[in-house]
């Protein structure tokens, strides 16, 4: 040990038992803030910003409370409807009054469609080599100037669940085991083979949310009657959104326009898009 850096120390300071005291509590010292204390500041940092458990799913719901209702991501770029059943043919459709809803309901455009892959190709006097390319697979349907529309949707609807016609037998519309069941589901109910859904076709209907009836007593708020007036509306289960088309697998699953990704849990995956309940 330098023995000068004891030189400036008080004379009795420097008897050899207080040297050694001394030289203990410089050591002591010096092991707490080389060992101790980054060891304090680990703890302490780990303890503010640990992770919670759940952080995923805390923040996908959170996330949810503020999502907006509008088409899901890559809607507009897709080249193909995720209902495309294989061996659907492309369709022209000539010689259309096309209604497109613009300008307040005005608007009439006389022109072609192009239809395939489920999706509305192109609206316009369509000749050439883009007609061309699809050979003789292209179905082409000269409507002589009948009217073309949009699709109607029916936001309240009970197709599928309330026969056509009417049955006795046939009505899950309501259950009346209980006074509150938010778990019953329209879809487990949906009949796919009754005469509504052709008839509703024709009407120009294309897509249909499927609520259950309103026998249940307990109040709850409609999410697409959003005003006070509807505070009272009774709940009757989970709705689903559907299109009309007959499909080749004939199961409600397959009509299910956007159904929940576990369509039979009430914790959906955080990861994936968010899908739309819909509860009456």
């Amino acid at each position: 040990m330098d023995k000068s850096a004891f030189s400036i120390l008080p004379s009795r300071l420097k008897q050899p038992r207080l040297r050694h005291l001394l030289f203990i509590l410089i050591l002591c010292v010096a092991s707490v803030r080389f060992f101790l204390v980054p060891q304090l500041d680990s703890t302490f940092t780990l303890h503010n910003h640990r992770r919670p458990k759940h952080a995923s799913a805390i923040i996908s719901r959170c996330r949810r409370l503020t999502a907006q209702a509008m088409p899901p991501a890559g809607f507009h770029s897709r080249t193909h409807s995720d209902r495309l059943e294989e061996g659907t043919r492309p369709v022209l459709i000539r010689n259309a009054n096309i209604w497109t809803g613009n300008r307040n309901g005005t608007e009439i455009i006389h022109a072609d469609i192009l239809l395939d892959k489920g999706i509305i190709k192109s609206i316009g006097h369509l000749r050439g080599t883009s007609i061309k390319t699809y050979g003789e697979e292209l179905e082409v349907v000269d409507v002589k100037g009948a009217w073309v529309t949009p699709g109607l949707v029916d936001i309240h609807s009970h197709i599928g669940i309330e026969s056509s016609p009417t049955l006795n037998g046939a009505s899950d519309g309501n259950s009346l085991k209980g006074i509150v069941q938010p778990w019953l589901r329209t879809l487990d109910g949906l009949n796919t083979h009754d005469d509504s859904y052709p008839l509703s076709v024709a009407g120009g209907v294309t897509t249909s949310l499927v609520l259950p009836g309103s026998a249940d007593a307990i109040g709850e708020f409609h999410p697409l009657l959003c005003t006070p007036k509807y505070d009272n509306h009774p709940t009757g289960g989970q709705g689903f959104v559907i299109k009309l088309r007959e499909t080749k697998e004939k199961s409600p699953s397959s009509m299910v326009l956007e159904p929940p990704f576990h369509i039979n849990t009430s914790f959906p995956n955080p990861n994936l898009p968010l899908r739309w309940r819909h509860i009456k």
